[in-house]
């Protein structure tokens, strides 16, 4: 499996205003090809915002980046300074520490 972490700056909205967009658009983002799962993430105080998003494989990873959703959220001008990872499960670890399990989300 393969773990995107997404972090973003806002502004021109609120903390609150951010939350019941979120909220809005989830069911989109629920229907994301080859996504087990996102965990949407908020720090008030530093004004940042971003998402965990668990995928089947690289190839998900790569069509959600080049699909028209993550396009429309790169080109939102309230949202600035992203930042992008994508890393590879451990799962051995992972499921000794109680992570994720691998069936985690699964539709």
């Amino acid at each position: 499996m393969q773990v995107m972490v997404v972090t973003f700056g806002f502004s021109g909205m609120s903390a609150d205003e951010l939350v019941e967009m979120s909220a809005a658009l989830a069911p989109e983002f629920a229907s994301i090809p080859g996504c087990r799962a996102k965990t949407w993430l908020l720090d008030r105080a530093a004004g940042r915002a971003g998402g965990v998003y668990t995928f089947d494989d690289v190839a998900s990873v790569d069509a959600y980046r080049s699909s028209e959703l993550w396009q429309a959220v790169e080109a939102n001008e309230q949202f600035h300074d992203f930042e992008s990872h994508v890393y590879e499960m451990m799962d051995a670890a992972t499921a000794l520490t109680h992570g994720l399990p691998q069936g985690a989300g699964a539709r």
